[in-house]
């Protein structure tokens, strides 16, 4: 799996996140993805956005675009603890927009991402990882 950095935050700060854009799934691939969330909360809250085919955030509701539902827009994620390969959480989306959040200390020592879909998804997607102290705020508000 790819070690993904943070690029703000980070041990001793109220949060830490990751954003990258431009992943390429191919056709019949999956991407592993190891993220460090050994920060030193006492409490961990987190949120996992990922955008594939070219989905917006916040959607058709914000007024902002949405892929037609369909197997080649279809994202599949799956988050697990590093230590246990033990399933953390799942989201499924044929609109190419996933949304995870999870919390407690089980999620505390490293995530591993696993992003794939169907054989017909081929598609460029986008990561943002959110790890925090305190549980946050609903990010769409149009």
């Amino acid at each position: 799996a790819a070690p993904l950095a943070y690029t703000a935050g980070g041990s001793g700060s109220p949060d830490a996140w990751f954003s990258h854009v431009g992943f390429v799934l191919c056709s019949g691939d999956e991407d592993w993805y190891l993220i460090d969330t050994s920060l030193g909360y006492e409490e961990l809250y987190w949120k996992l956005r990922v955008l594939a085919a070219g989905a917006e955030l916040c959607g058709a509701g914000c007024e902002q675009y949405t892929p037609p539902p369909g197997p080649e827009n279809t994202v599949i994620v799956e988050v697990y603890s590093a230590a246990t390969m033990e399933l953390i959480g799942s989201e499924q989306s044929e609109h190419g927009r996933v949304w995870l959040d999870g919390e407690g200390l089980d999620s505390a020592n490293d995530l591993l991402l696993r992003i794939y879909g169907p054989p017909e998804a081929a598609y460029p997607y986008d990561i943002t990882f959110i790890a925090k102290s305190y549980e946050g705020e609903d990010e769409c508000e149009c």
